[in-house]
């Protein structure tokens, strides 16, 4: 999904980002042998070649849902 989200927004700046679910106590941890959600090592490589960035939940989001304090 993000790949063709990149394709069509070609015409101006533009920032590429994509959610690493890597925050197994206040979320879930998805991963290249999850069982609930794929963030395969290939997705993480395609990152580092696309200079997307990666934004992981655990050490990124301070706040994940509205009622944690």
């Amino acid at each position: 999904m993000s790949i063709a989200l990149e394709r069509q927004a070609r015409d101006g700046p533009q920032l590429l980002t994509l959610a690493h679910h890597d925050d197994p106590t206040r979320e879930f941890a998805y991963g290249p042998k999850s069982k609930i959600g794929a963030f395969p090592d290939a997705l993480m490589a395609e990152t580092k070649k696309r200079g997307w960035v990666v934004v992981g939940i655990k050490n990124d989001w301070k706040k994940i849902f509205a009622f944690e304090k």
